[in-house]
């Protein structure tokens, strides 16, 4: 019983772990486009450049949407493992 536990105890710590890291790399890397977005609009915004400008905004506000969805699903998927986890431990009070 105890090794059933801890192997549980252990898949769900790689679980989290792998939601984590998912996490960092979709956060890290909506960042470092975000960052070359923002770099072009302002460099568009100096030399005058609206038509530049409005679709380096509208590419913002379609990151930033989609930012949003997928934090979203990697919560949900950090979630739907918790709740696996707790189900898959026998004599929970």
């Amino acid at each position: 019983m105890a090794k059933y536990l801890i192997t549980c105890i252990q898949d769900m710590e790689g679980m989290r772990l792998a939601c984590l890291l998912q996490k960092f790399t979709a956060f890290k890397s909506m960042k470092q486009v975000s960052k070359t977005l923002t770099i072009r609009m302002l460099a568009a915004r100096e030399l005058k450049d609206r038509r530049s400008m409005k679709k380096m905004y509208s590419f913002l506000i379609k990151l930033d949407v989609y930012r949003k969805q997928a934090l979203a699903l990697i919560h949900l998927l950090k979630s739907q493992a918790a709740e696996h986890f707790a189900r898959s431990i026998p004599f929970q009070d």
